[in-house]
């Protein structure tokens, strides 16, 4: 039997790649549509793991890289329950990073792969991942570049080659070094897509890593 649902649709991609701003104006068309959604960022700093990995991030905070993976990765399950609610009760969901990003971040600092993979499987696989590329010229002369821990052109630069060994069929790249209203044209079929197939019933849903 076919089983209505909301869809999880993520967005990846480097530090300023414009994940934020996207995930806002596709939102406003989103839910002028008629359509139920709401969204999540990760890591969720309200949370009491949220909160050390903030302090972390600035730097106030001197942690292990094993220790910081698996706090991201427990930020994330802290909303798994919540995130399940939603998605069968019909709304979907557009997050600003998941697990993609912690395991892209902690293998470019040269920890295996398969284990950085370990801490989030189980949790809900995406039904559409979009990955948001651009030039690190065009990065690195957003607001705020370099602000916080990781933001530096060479790690980056690691960080986007660890991101393509992740990709599979549910991704979309887009390049994002553009103005906000074309990036945000390219990206909003998909997602309207994406969403009525999962209350249609027509797409399946999964878990990390088996399904995404």
């Amino acid at each position: 039997m076919k089983k209505s649902r909301g869809a999880l649709i993520v967005l990846e991609g480097l530090d300023k790649s414009g994940k934020t701003t996207q995930i806002k104006s596709c939102l406003e068309i989103l839910k002028a549509d008629g359509l139920d959604v709401c969204q999540l960022s990760f890591p969720d700093r309200t949370t009491s793991t949220g909160q050390l990995i903030s302090s972390f991030l600035r730097e106030q905070t001197i942690l292990d890289d094993r220790a910081v993976h698996l706090l991201f990765s427990a930020n994330r399950w802290e909303k798994w329950k919540e995130m399940n609610e939603w998605l069968s009760n019909g709304t979907s969901i557009l997050v600003d990073r998941y697990a993609y990003s912690g395991v892209a971040y902690t293998a470019s600092k040269g920890y295996d792969l398969d284990w950085c993979l370990g801490p989030d499987k189980g949790l809900i696989a995406p039904d559409l991942v979009v990955y948001l590329s651009a030039s690190s010229t065009v990065l690195e002369s957003r607001s705020g570049y370099g602000e916080e821990r990781y933001e530096n052109k060479a790690f980056q630069s690691r960080v986007s080659e660890t991101f393509e060994k992740l990709k599979t069929k549910k991704w979309l790249t887009v390049y994002s070094d553009r103005p906000i209203e074309e990036v945000t044209h390219d990206i909003i079929t998909p997602m309207r897509n994406t969403i009525r197939g999962c209350l249609s019933g027509s797409l399946e849903s999964g878990t990390l890593w088996k399904d995404g």
